[in-house]
């Protein structure tokens, strides 16, 4: 230390014992650091509890962090609290700032979001950007004071003038939302950009939004991507869903399968519900990747888990038919109630089964299935006017119709469900509950044959025996039942043991 450091020093200490407050603060910082003195604590603490006594602000706001962080003294709150609180009474912002923080979290006090709000006010007042902030997040949220959008936006609008990322962010959302304020889509790209180039990746991706559908701005897609892409590597997990999903479609990005999956398994891997659901269902599907069901599973899970009703739907159905998984009727029954409760067609008509069939802890119930099948079919989930169909013509839990039996049938076999094309061509082939059609029928019968339905295949091979609705042909006839007994079906290998 040079001669004129060390008389800077000691006019400091004879400032300081002479009772000078400042020259006692600044003595203490010296002392705490070790500049141009010994590093002493006990000492420094000593010279700051001197100058607190003595009115200096910034000495007390000084012990309340050293007694709050307790890095160099034993953490002590009430020492905390007793100096912050000298120094907030006399409108020291990052005082005030401190007991916000310490009456919402509950450090050393009772949690009270009332006294963390007037503390952070009166900080934000006194222009502390964080306590700007705070106060914002409490106004637009109705913690510990009345909500207050208006009030939100300014709090926000002040920190952001200030340089304050997370409130550039906020008044960006605020404006594109119109969220206490008129919706402004230019000034929230404004405040977008300038929070992006801060790196937040959450503005990033409203950045994406504005440019992909056009707010405020022509669309660009290419623009879109590029923000999407920023704020998916800074870990947004919106981001890297959307990504996914613009990946898997080919709309707004080039169609990539293998990129898709990558950017969904990032946003479900950061517990994104959404992403895990269609991870599932690529999984499922076998996109971008060999299928593989257990996966699948895996990802239905951890999406149900949150809540998602088609994911827990789905769960359903792999534990009905035991997809990658042992089937389990009471797991089964366990999803697909929750997947049904919130009106996921799938799971109804797996609701409708497993209470036909008495099936994972319920009792059967033929009433309860008919309702569910009902709402299945009406939520459109085709698959459930073939269990109607059936149940009236066979007359199960209800009285025995044709005419609603071929009429349910019909309506399955419009969509492509192969068992009621067999059904109501057999119907139209005997004149059972609508008129006969031979043509119709046999279209119907065979169509569903072709597709490898066993059953259908027998039928077929039975039509041709005996000519109905085509002309005899007991050739073709051997070889339908030859496919429907390779299938397993034990009637056609029966049938042509009688025929052999």
């Amino acid at each position: 230390m040079s001669r004129s450091q060390a008389s800077i020093v000691n006019n400091i200490r004879k400032a300081a014992a002479a009772g000078a407050p400042e020259a006692q603060c600044v003595l203490g910082k010296l002392c705490y650091l070790g500049e141009g003195v010994a590093q002493n604590t006990p000492e420094a603490l000593s010279w700051f509890e001197k100058a607190a006594a003595n009115g200096h602000l910034e000495a007390a706001y000084i012990l309340g962090k050293v007694f709050q962080e307790g890095s160099v003294v034993p953490r002590d709150y009430a020492q905390s609290l007793r100096w912050l609180t000298q120094a907030a009474r006399a409108s020291h912002a990052l005082a005030e700032a401190e007991l916000g923080v310490m009456y919402l979290n509950g450090e050393g006090v009772e949690k009270d979001q009332g006294e963390a709000f007037r503390w952070f006010e009166r900080a934000a007042k006194g222009g502390d950007a964080n306590s700007q902030y705070n106060a914002g997040l409490m106004l637009l949220n109705g913690r510990g004071t009345e909500a207050d959008p208006q009030k939100a936006f300014f709090w926000f609008r002040e920190a952001a003038r200030g340089g304050d990322t997370p409130s550039r962010f906020n008044v960006g959302l605020m404006l594109f939302t119109g969220e206490g304020v008129p919706r402004d889509y230019l000034e929230a790209r404004e405040w977008f950009e300038k929070a992006a180039a801060d790196g937040d990746a959450a503005s990033h991706f409203y950045l994406g939004l504005i440019h992909e559908e056009g707010r405020g701005v022509p669309r660009d897609p290419a623009r879109a991507l590029e923000s999407y892409k920023k704020a998916a590597l800074k870990g947004s997990n919106q981001a890297q869903y959307f990504l996914g999903l613009r990946y898997l479609s080919g709309e707004g990005a080039p169609r990539d399968e293998e990129e898709a999956l990558y950017w969904l398994r990032e946003a479900a891997a950061g517990g994104n519900e959404f992403a895990a659901f269609e991870m599932g269902l690529a999984r499922m599907r076998g996109r971008g990747a060999p299928a593989d069901q257990a996966e699948a599973l895996a990802w239905f899970t951890q999406a149900a888990q949150k809540g998602l009703p088609g994911a827990a739907a789905n769960l359903g159905t792999f534990y009905l038919k035991g997809l990658g998984v042992a089937v389990d009727y009471e797991k089964a029954y366990y999803w697909s109630q929750k997947g049904a409760e919130a009106g996921v067609a799938e799971a109804m008509l797996n609701m409708g089964l497993l209470r036909f069939y008495g099936r994972g802890g319920a009792s059967r119930d033929y009433g309860l299935a008919l309702e569910w099948f009902r709402k299945a079919a009406a939520a459109g989930a085709f698959a459930a006017y073939y269990e109607l169909g059936l149940m009236y013509f066979q007359g199960t839990g209800v009285a025995l119709d044709y005419a609603q039996a071929f009429e349910y049938f019909e309506k399955a076999a419009a969509a492509g469900e192969v068992n009621s094309r067999m059904y109501a061509g057999i119907m139209l082939l005997n004149g059972f509950g609508a008129r006969s059609d031979p043509g119709r029928g046999f279209a119907l019968v065979k169509g569903a044959a072709e597709t490898g339905l066993a059953e259908a295949e027998y039928f077929l091979g039975i039509i041709f025996l005996q000519g109905l609705g085509v002309s005899q042909d007991p050739e073709e006839g051997r070889k339908w039942l030859r496919k429907a007994a390779e299938g397993g079906h034990a009637g056609a290998a029966e049938e042509l043991g009688r025929l052999s």
